[in-house]
């Protein structure tokens, strides 16, 4: 299984954001055909979903037909067929933790349980479908807490199975570089915003946050295009009114969203964007978290109806994202076709603080996932408790080391 590549350099970022715009381009156009059998944005699954694509609509299609080059979704294609049927398929969104995660779980699952492994990149929706489906098989970070209704649904009825937690101290909101509040003496940079602590006070400060694509007017970056949480930002800059002071932008790929953040951070300019913990974003810069109303869950449910229309956010939709555990979840015919990858599975627990320290080992040294796996199983022994059995834990150090 391939390792991906550790996170980008600002040089890389116009070759990043090309080949990442096509990929996506392709994303979207499986999606919505996905999303044309199932009748419904996301959510889940009816036990008689019908299986047949062809009733996908071509006015669906036809949104997206000038953005995807068809060789590239021929290939694209090519490689999901391609997938072994034996193997266990876990879900890749594009983000340095899960790449990292699911690199630490394909390494002791087939070097230690001698199980192939692949990993497969879809959106949520698409997984909120592949999941239960069994086109996908492990989710070792799913994010609940920003698609809860689902969740819970999916987990009661179950059509997919909680398998414990992968981390349990997750974060997310909106950030600025603390050199915008303090400035930074040591850099030469003086405090440009010395009084934004809430989302409140970025009203009076929106000059500093320029849109580069829009000279005059200003900026937040939402997050990344599709995913759920990039929706929700969106959302609450309705329900804050800042839309009347900011653009909401988001970017193609998680690597071009990171080599964004760090062109601007390097040069000491002011930037306004969504992120979340962990991840070495948050490992290697000094962020300030900007404080928000309390979450509450009336607020989640009227920011959840807001959605899929960010523009129809009512106030109530105004409150700090949640944080918390983040789970994994895996199709309960995992349990039969490999039970004790489904045992190690519920006891796998990576945890806040060995997250952070693997990121930063990945970023630092400009690692690849596999390596920066490598690197924990080496220097961790936390997994021998997933484990729990000492000859496939001698595989796989042996693995590791050679």
């Amino acid at each position: 299984m391939e390792g991906r590549t550790g996170a980008p350099t600002v040089a890389e970022l116009e070759e990043v954001v090309c080949v990442s715009d096509c990929v996506r381009a392709v994303r979207v156009l499986v999606l919505l055909v996905a999303l044309a059998v199932l009748g419904a944005a996301c959510g889940p699954p009816g036990d008689d979903a019908p299986a047949d694509t062809e009733e996908a609509s071509g006015e669906d299609l036809e949104e997206v037909a000038d953005e995807v080059d068809e060789e590239e979704a021929d290939e694209v294609q090519a490689e999901l067929e391609d997938v072994d049927e034996d193997a266990i398929v876990v879900h890749d969104a594009g983000w340095e933790s899960l790449w990292v995660i699911n690199q630490i779980f394909a390494t002791i699952v087939e070097e230690g349980y001698d199980h192939a492994v692949e990993e497969v990149t879809m959106s949520t929706p698409f997984l909120q479908q592949a999941l239960p489906d069994g086109d996908a098989d492990v989710a070792t970070e799913m994010w609940c807490i920003n698609h809860q209704e689902y969740c819970d649904t999916a987990f009661d009825d179950g059509s997919i199975e909680q398998v414990g937690t992968v981390f349990s101290e997750s974060e997310q909101g909106w950030y600025v570089p603390r050199y915008v509040i303090e400035g930074d003496e040591d850099r030469g940079i003086e405090p440009m915003a010395p009084d934004l602590e809430h989302v409140d006070d970025l009203p009076e400060h929106a000059d500093l946050f320029e849109d580069p694509e829009r000279p005059g007017e200003s900026r937040i970056i939402s997050g990344i295009t599709g995913w759920d949480s990039t929706n929700l930002s969106d959302a609450k800059v309705h329900a804050y009114g800042l839309n009347e002071h900011f653009n909401s932008q988001d970017v193609g790929s998680a690597a071009a969203f990171d080599a964004e953040i760090v062109s601007a951070y390097e040069a000491g300019e002011p930037i306004l964007f969504y992120y979340w913990a962990p991840s070495w974003i948050m490992a290697e810069l000094d962020l300030v978290l900007l404080d928000e109303p309390e979450w509450t869950p009336e607020c989640d449910e009227a920011l959840a109806e807001a959605s899929d229309d960010p523009s129809s956010a009512s106030e109530e939709a105004g409150c700090a994202f949640p944080g918390g555990e983040v789970e994994q979840a895996m199709n309960p015919g995992l349990r039969d076709r490999a039970p004790e990858v489904a045992e190690m599975l519920e006891r796998m627990y990576v945890g806040d603080d060995r997250i952070n320290e693997v990121l930063a080992y990945f970023e630092q040294e400009d690692a690849e996932a596999d390596e920066a796996a490598h690197w924990y199983l080496r220097n961790v022994d936390d997994w021998h408790e997933w484990v729990q059995d000492d000859e496939i834990i001698e595989r796989v150090e042996s693995a590791v080391d050679a």
